[in-house]
């Protein structure tokens, strides 16, 4: 079985992330995309605003219904940082017969090489990248898959900011996740 792994901290998740799955699971012919709410991100320590239950319950909410995309709460439930590369150790022990892809956001390859373990990731995966804009010059010298996926500005510091002032989030989020977020009050300061 052909599976991406599309982590992140999905702080809230929204539509960019689903388009951005459902194209690369359409060109890289992969059987389902599991998305991995991340814990305790070593990157994003201090930028992470909703807990790891919320942006879990987001992640299954924007989710629900659809069959190619499954979540994982494999990081949230692990404790202390949580590394990419013991995340695709874990899930090739328990499924080898897991073909497995890595979604990355073009927005996170400049750090690459300071991902932990990053040539071990190389070395296990094949990892796919989604343009997030058009004026992004991506230059590495790494074997990485760039799928054919839409450009879109949508961001979840936006998301975040634009609770935070009032504003409307539909067309940005599922109806699920705007729900949630509204009876849980996540986002207001």
């Amino acid at each position: 079985m052909r599976v991406g792994l599309l982590g992140g901290a999905f702080d809230p998740p929204h539509l960019g992330h689903l388009i951005c799955a459902q194209y690369t699971l359409e060109a890289l012919e992969l059987d389902k995309i599991v998305f991995i709410p991340s814990g305790d991100h070593p990157f994003k320590r201090n930028d992470v605003v909703a807990s790891a239950a919320d942006r879990l319950a987001m992640v299954e909410l924007s989710v629900a219904g659809y069959d190619a995309f499954d979540v994982s709460d494999i990081e949230v439930r692990r404790q202390g940082i949580t590394y990419t590369i013991d995340t695709i150790e874990q899930l090739r022990s328990e499924h080898p017969d897991w073909e497995l892809h890595l979604l990355v956001g073009a927005d996170n390859i400049a750090d690459f090489e300071k991902w932990h373990r990053s040539q071990d990731i190389l070395a296990s995966v094949k990892v796919a990248i989604f343009r997030r804009s058009t004026t992004e010059a991506i230059v590495t010298s790494h074997p990485f898959i760039f799928p054919e996926t839409p450009i879109l500005d949508i961001s979840s510091t936006e998301i975040r900011k634009r609770v935070r002032e009032g504003k409307d989030i539909r067309y940005l989020v599922t109806a699920g996740v705007a729900d949630y977020i509204e009876s849980k009050q996540l986002y207001r300061s």
